[in-house]
């Protein structure tokens, strides 16, 4: 994969970050991967860093180098052999492959901290944790920078909704709200799901403010120890900082559930909390996986009445008979030691809960030993033959 032609141009009320794409094995129709964002976060050098990261592991699936033909951080460069690995781990299907790009230090930009922002649970969660205590490596929380284009979900009406809202929610924390659009993941989506691009690409967006920011947070999806194949990881996100932005894997302390008990406690977070993908709706469509399992937590923590809007309500039948996808087993392990309270609803959820938990824990051992006797029986077999 190469990307050349790489441009910094200034508009009339944005700069723009664009780079050419092209592939060995797939026609890319002359594609340019680019970054839009306000002209004060600029300093007018061009600095290719950001498609590193947004778009290594996506060389890496389809087993291409990377050669990016601008200036990248050498810094960024020195860390692709680990982050490589790290991939690795995570997906073993992938192959490591060559790296290369003009390699550059960085001078310092402003010091200044940023959060990626999207109202969802993971994000309110750092940016009020930052706020009400400072972390002393690091500037103040000041800004909160916004993507509306990796939400697919919305059409254009409600994307000026979600735009709106989000600026609101910024004012009232006291922070400013930074607007940046790309079309990275349009591209990256064709290939891989965003739960395994969206820690890279997060990260590049972070890098394309990186005059603006000496620190760019980005919000842990799972606690520290949660087995997890995302390509957000404590061990893989600080490793695309650079000399100039530090990128902060923020919040792997505290669970889902608990990241949302801290959030009852905030009725700021409560009435600007959007956590579902899935509908094109200014609301939460109460349905999706993401929306069903905050609103168990909200349940779990007192808060389900006083937090956000949800289209659909919480049932105990819902929950006996919701697929088990991705991290939705451990979500629900956490949640289910969280539901504490006496009152027959609770114990109605508990007990749909646990039930869904040992379902999904027979048909596993079904799936297996079915696995094991068409094994067996196949060995036999051939020893016939």
């Amino acid at each position: 994969m190469l990307v050349d032609d790489i441009r910094l141009e200034e508009r009339d009320d944005h700069c723009e970050l664009s780079g050419r794409v092209t592939m060995e094995r797939l026609d890319t129709e002359g594609l340019r991967i680019w970054f839009r964002f306000p002209g004060e976060y600029s300093n007018g050098e061009l600095d290719a860093s950001p498609f590193l990261p947004g778009l290594l592991v996506t060389s890496m699936w389809w087993n291409e180098p990377l050669v990016i033909d601008g200036p990248v951080s050498a810094r960024l460069l020195a860390s692709v052999d680990q982050a490589m690995a790290v991939y690795r781990c995570l997906y073993p299907a992938l192959l490591a492959i060559r790296v290369s790009a003009p390699s550059r230090e960085l001078a310092p930009g402003r010091s200044a901290t940023a959060c990626l922002f999207s109202r969802g649970v993971d994000s309110w969660y750092s940016v009020l944790r930052n706020l009400e205590a400072t972390n002393p490596s690091r500037p103040r929380l000041t800004h909160l920078v916004y993507v509306p284009s990796i939400d697919f979900m919305y059409g254009d009406d409600n994307r000026v909704r979600s735009i709106a809202a989000t600026r609101r929610a910024a004012e009232e924390v006291g922070c400013e709200l930074v607007l940046l659009e790309t079309n990275l993941r349009h591209f990256t989506e064709r290939f891989q799901e965003w739960g395994v691009t969206f820690g890279g690409a997060l990260s590049g967006m972070g890098l394309v403010l990186g005059a603006g920011f000496s620190h760019v947070v980005l919000a842990a999806s799972l606690p520290i120890g949660a087995p997890s194949s995302y390509g957000s990881q404590p061990s893989l996100d600080p490793l695309w900082s650079t000399e100039r932005t530090a990128i902060v894997h923020d919040g792997a302390e505290m669970s889902r559930a608990r990241k949302v008990r801290y959030l009852a406690d905030h009725a700021v977070a409560l009435r600007n909390l959007k956590v579902c993908y899935v509908a094109d709706t200014p609301d939460n469509c109460g349905k999706c996986g993401k929306c069903f399992m905050t609103m168990l937590a909200l349940h779990a923590a007192g808060a389900l009445d006083a937090g956000p809007r949800f289209d659909a309500s919480l049932s105990p039948r819902r929950v006996a008979t919701m697929p088990l996808r991705g991290q939705r087993r451990l979500l629900l392990r956490d949640v289910l030691h969280e539901l504490d309270d006496s009152s027959r609803f609770t114990r109605r959820l508990v007990a749909a809960i646990e039930w869904r938990l040992l379902s999904d824990e027979i048909g596993q051992v079904a799936a297996r030993a079915r696995d094991l006797l068409s094994a067996t029986v196949g060995r036999r077999e051939q020893g016939r033959t």
